[in-house]
């Protein structure tokens, strides 16, 4: 499959109100199609490198509330909901950090 054909499926995918996922070597492009998809739509691309993450660097740092703990919100977050999240190294992650991002995954 080509660049433009990935980017195709990709955005097919999104309109189905699915998440896609793009697995290749490095270098192949995939976070090119993001970038364009993103430009194309109006929406904001937030690149998080997995590899390079901790626990508190994607899901936030506890804080004490007034009867509970709770988490505040990572500095990437975003602000406004028209926004790409490109999930990069996914595959070099640390397990906790995988394990993480999949209810972020699931939740979209």
């Amino acid at each position: 499959m080509n660049v433009s054909e990935a980017k195709y499926l990709v955005r097919k995918i999104m309109e189905a109100g699915e998440v896609p996922l793009l697995i290749g070597h490095f270098g192949v492009g995939k976070t090119d199609i993001a970038r364009e998809i993103a430009n194309e739509t109006g929406r904001n691309l937030i690149i998080l490198i997995l590899s390079q993450m901790e626990p508190g660097d994607l899901i936030g740092l506890p804080s004490r509330g007034e009867d509970r703990t709770i988490f505040l919100k990572p500095d990437w977050w975003p602000e406004d909901g028209k926004v790409i999240i490109f999930l990069d190294e996914i595959n070099r992650a640390h397990r906790s950090i995988r394990n993480a991002i999949m209810q972020l995954i699931i939740d979209k």
